[in-house]
């Protein structure tokens, strides 16, 4: 069966949301980790992607991101979460996980917690899935304000910075991943920023395609065809 694509976020929206005092908007981006000469256009199955998370804003650091990540083309059993991020002030492929600064106390996590704070994905149907928290009100990652820890006003999650990343297992035709904003962000604006700023509306951009190589799609195309008409006939 063709796989079918669907785009969740609006690609070009970001640019827009940086006339506000304080804007945040999140970006999904995917590397393949196996080939990266493939690419995204050109993968073959098993190929596995990393999956980062990160946010250009006009702070100092980001301090709450909240969302889902919605999955088109695929099972829920082609994401690996799990939690590696820790002992280093960065999130550098192919560190997985949170970044080391997310608050253990507020954040969800990827891996060995239990409750409504694990990170899993929910199944929709065969194709298409979504990661979220346990109790699926969305990924709830939180930082330390920068004036709770002297280490924290020296590394920052700064703009364009990954905070959470993942690995994905391609099998094969058009899988979409898009972030769906879930709840509001938090901006720390300087060193001295002890609460923060809400920015209640962050935008979000264009999510990612994985497809085969360009033959691989005619193929599936004209398997597609024959299997409908031999149902008719």
């Amino acid at each position: 069966m063709i796989k079918t694509a669907f785009i969740v976020a609006i690609g070009g929206v970001a640019a827009s949301a940086f006339g506000q005092a304080n804007a945040v908007a999140y970006s999904l981006t995917a590397i393949n980790m196996t080939d990266s000469l493939r690419g995204t256009t050109n993968a073959a199955v098993g190929d596995v992607f990393r999956i980062e998370v990160s946010s250009v804003h006009n702070g100092m650091s980001l301090g709450l991101a909240k969302f889902d990540i919605a999955v088109e083309g695929s099972t829920v059993a082609a994401a690996t979460v799990v939690e590696d991020a820790t002992g280093a002030f960065d999130l550098v492929a192919p560190v997985r996980g949170r970044h080391p600064h997310m608050r253990q106390a507020t954040s969800d996590k990827p891996n060995g917690a239990v409750g409504a704070s694990v990170i899993t994905g929910h199944t929709i149907d065969g194709d298409s899935w979504v990661m979220s928290d346990a109790a699926q009100g969305g990924i709830d990652l939180a930082t330390f304000p920068p004036t709770f820890n002297p280490l924290i006003a020296l590394f920052p999650i700064g703009s364009g910075e990954a905070f959470f990343a993942f690995d994905y297992t391609y099998d094969g035709g058009v899988d979409t991943l898009d972030l769906v904003v879930r709840g509001a962000s938090r901006l720390y604006r300087s060193n001295t920023d002890g609460s923060g700023a809400t920015v209640s509306v962050p935008t979000v951009d264009a999510g990612v395609t994985i497809t085969p190589a360009p033959g691989s799609l005619a193929l599936l195309g004209a398997g597609g065809l024959l299997a409908a008409r031999r149902r008719r006939a």
